[in-house]
């Protein structure tokens, strides 16, 4: 679902909204290309997809700033993405009714947010005439610098039943996105 007010020279503003909602489930990792663990595919239990968050807002919004420069800013917040993996949390001796004692198990990390950022850019272009321009922007990624894991912890245990949070953020591990990024490009465009 989105809203969207496109800028233009003659309002000098834009905004748009778009939030995303996602119940996707699949049979197995998306990095997975092949079942063959299991003799049929009845086997594969569909579990929540680790192909998208669950809850994705983004707006953006660009407005005329001094010196007829243009000023953007950018806001995206997603539920942490499910991580797929195979559960091996019984007791020793139990079994699935595969036979197996692992399970493929989805499961989100209790944090509110997956991904966090605020970007903002300010852009001045200068007409070179004959359709050219050149144009400087300033971009500062990721403003607050939220920390954005990519990487995940698993602990399904061995009772039978996994616990409530089986899956943490690696707080050690890689991050997406960017951390706080002042970037500067210029270039000609024509």
């Amino acid at each position: 679902m989105s809203i969207d007010k496109p800028y233009t020279d003659e309002s000098r503003w834009g905004m748009t909204f778009a939030y995303t909602f996602t119940d996707a489930k699949q049979n197995r990792d998306i990095i997975e290309h092949y079942a063959l663990d299991e003799p049929t595919i009845a086997q594969y239990p569909f579990i929540a997809s680790n192909a998208a968050a669950k809850h994705r807002f983004v707006t953006s919004g660009t407005i005329r700033g001094p010196w007829q420069t243009t000023l953007g800013a950018k806001w995206v917040l997603a539920t942490p993405i499910p991580h797929n993996d195979l559960g091996c949390y019984l007791p020793d001796g139990q079994v699935f009714a595969t036979g197996s004692r692992c399970t493929p198990i989805a499961a989100r990390p209790p944090d509110t947010f997956g991904l966090r950022d605020l970007d903002l850019q300010v852009t001045k272009n200068v007409d070179l005439g004959n359709a050219a321009a050149l144009y400087v922007r300033l971009d500062l990624l990721n403003v607050f610098n939220n920390t954005n894991y990519a990487d995940y912890v698993t602990n399904y245990g061995t009772t039978g039943v996994p616990p409530p949070n089986p899956v943490t953020f690696n707080q050690i591990g890689n991050i997406l996105a960017t951390p706080r990024t002042l970037k500067l490009q210029a270039g000609v465009r024509f």
